[in-house]
């Protein structure tokens, strides 16, 4: 895909279910997708609840929901198998880990193009 630029998303979901999408340009970029309030009619989601709300948020920080997730590093095995290196800025972490294979009975990333 020559002359292309694809831009990377990273999808946070809950259970069988993509809560929403995460990018980064100036600023963070949260985007619920469609499918979504089925998540929270099936499930109590109260960690994502005020993400979901009220449509796509964008913060110069990022969203404690995907914030959550640097607790993974503090594991060395994890750190090491995600490729963890200082220097990382947060939004490639988040990519890191979202490459992992992990437990997906609650809340998981994977990578979206």
């Amino acid at each position: 895909m020559k002359g292309v630029c694809r831009i990377m998303k990273i999808v946070l979901c809950y259970k069988e279910y993509e809560l929403g999408e995460l990018e980064k340009k100036d600023e963070y970029i949260f985007t619920p997708v469609p499918g979504s309030e089925l998540a929270k009619q099936k499930y109590i989601v109260p960690r994502a609840s005020m993400l979901l709300s009220g449509g796509t948020k964008k913060s110069n920080k990022l969203f404690s929901e995907f914030a959550y997730f640097f607790k993974l590093l503090d594991n060395p095995y994890i750190r090491s198998e995600a490729n963890v290196v200082s220097g990382d800025d947060e939004f490639t972490n988040l990519t890191k880990i979202a490459r992992l294979r992990l437990d997906k009975g609650s809340f998981y990333l994977k990578i979206r193009y």
